[in-house]
């Protein structure tokens, strides 16, 4: 995670309204432009819709998403087994005796919940981001 704080480069205008947490690498994906609030001027963003990267750029978009998806995926496993042992405080002997049909459930359980989050969100996000890319409406967009 760090802080980042995006500005106009004409005016000098804050996009984020000061420092703002981004977690992890940058997407690819996005609108190209954004349209500033303060001096109206469009600012380049680096970014690209679906349909403007080329082909390494989409494989790119996809492996960091997967990357991401896995190791977010294995915090959520941590955090899934955390809550239930808290909740239901299973004994020692029961979780050696369940260890590997316990490790695997709560790593699908992560993993799926993770994988849904990714597809979820790039499921909206392409659309959106298209839209806006067609219809040149850059002031619509939000970081």
């Amino acid at each position: 995670m760090y802080l980042k704080n995006i500005l106009c480069p004409v005016c000098g205008y804050s996009f984020t309204g000061g420092y703002k947490k981004f977690v992890g690498t940058g997407s690819l994906l996005g609108v190209p432009y954004m349209r500033c609030g303060n001096c109206e001027k469009l600012c380049d963003t680096g970014k690209l819709a679906w349909s403007q990267m080329n082909p390494f750029g989409k494989v790119m978009e996809i492996f960091v998403a997967l990357f991401k998806t896995f190791f977010t995926g294995l915090l959520l496993a941590l955090l899934t087994g955390f809550a239930i042992a808290l909740l239901f405080q299973p004994t020692h002997e029961w979780m050696q005796a369940n260890r590997p049909r316990v490790t695997y459930a709560f790593l699908f359980i992560g993993l799926a919940l993770s994988v849904l989050r990714t597809a979820w969100y790039y499921w909206t996000m392409i659309p959106e981001v298209e839209r806006i890319t067609r219809e040149k409406k850059w002031d619509e967009w939000m970081i």
